[in-house]
């Protein structure tokens, strides 16, 4: 082995004497930071996924209801303007008789 491969395996176990405890340390709570990170992204993308089923839900009622309503509109609209279709004629009819009936009453005078 050269003495430059001797001096920096003498400094690595120097290293490891004096920073080995920490250095475990040091992953060990690496160690715990990552799972807690996992744990909590895992929690997270769970509630994700619960707000996306909710969110769908809510929107699929709130399209039924508004179809329902946008049914229910559309059913008042066409009876109501058959409702004015039908008075119209009525009043066209009433008023054709009125000019008959003055119309009449100016040829006896």
């Amino acid at each position: 082995m050269s003495k430059e491969g001797a001096k920096l395996e003498e400094l690595s176990m120097i290293r490891n004497i004096l920073m080995g405890q920490q250095m475990e340390e040091y992953q060990s709570r690496f160690k715990e930071l990552g799972e807690s990170l996992e744990k909590a992204q895992n929690l997270l993308s769970e509630e994700l996924k619960a707000l996306k089923i909710d969110h769908e839900a809510r929107m699929d009622s709130m399209t039924q209801q508004f179809e329902q309503q946008l049914s229910e509109l559309t059913q008042a609209f066409q009876q109501k303007t058959t409702e004015i279709e039908t008075q119209r004629k009525a009043d066209r009819n009433q008023l054709g008789q009125l000019l008959i009936d003055l119309g009449k009453e100016l040829l006896e005078q």
